[in-house]
């Protein structure tokens, strides 16, 4: 359970949401149209040598899509064990990202313009915070397409895990969600 609030993430995470305001006049310079999550994270960390990005999966574990019918995540692996690096910009993404730094208190969500990215980045991070990584506190949302609709069909399970989400819409501030 998380007790702080958008304030304090901003504060504890300030360089990433440094990264994200530049990463937002870089797309309105662009006029980027079609943009991908994968994109958003590669250029958020482009130019790091250490990304501090977390494959929350690791090598050789396989994908856990949720289960069609009941809509819960298959387990496919034990939890992961909190990363004991000192490294106060160690986040986890979705898309994972290269390095495995454990699990992390934070899991940073990138959605790009794409119709089923949201679903499949809403989907991946039940499945993160709930089975791969269940220390994960703070789920923040960097999305350029959202729809309340699909936020609805997932949000008791955030909630009922006690799981603090906040959303970035592109340029606009940083909202709570829960």
């Amino acid at each position: 359970m998380y007790d702080g609030g958008l304030a304090e993430i901003r504060e504890k995470y300030g360089w990433l949401f440094g990264r994200l305001d530049a990463l937002n006049n870089r797309i309105e310079q662009e006029g980027k149209a079609n943009i991908r999550g994968q994109w958003i994270l590669d250029t958020l960390f482009e130019e790091e040598e250490y990304t501090g990005r977390g494959d929350y999966r690791g090598e050789g574990m396989p994908y856990n899509p949720l289960h069609p019918e009941d809509g819960f995540p298959r387990p496919s692996s034990q939890p992961r064990i909190p990363s004991r690096q000192s490294d106060d910009r160690a986040i986890n993404t979705i898309p994972p990202g290269s390095q495995d730094v454990g699990c992390q208190e934070l899991l940073l969500v990138t959605i790009g313009t794409g119709q089923a990215e949201l679903a499949k980045g809403l989907d991946d991070a039940i499945i993160h915070t709930f089975i791969d990584c269940p220390g994960t506190r703070i789920v923040i949302f960097y999305a350029l397409r959202w729809s309340d609709k699909e936020w609805a069909a997932r949000r008791r399970r955030f909630q009922n895990g006690g799981i603090y989400c906040a959303l970035q819409m592109g340029s606009h501030e940083l909202v709570e969600l829960n």
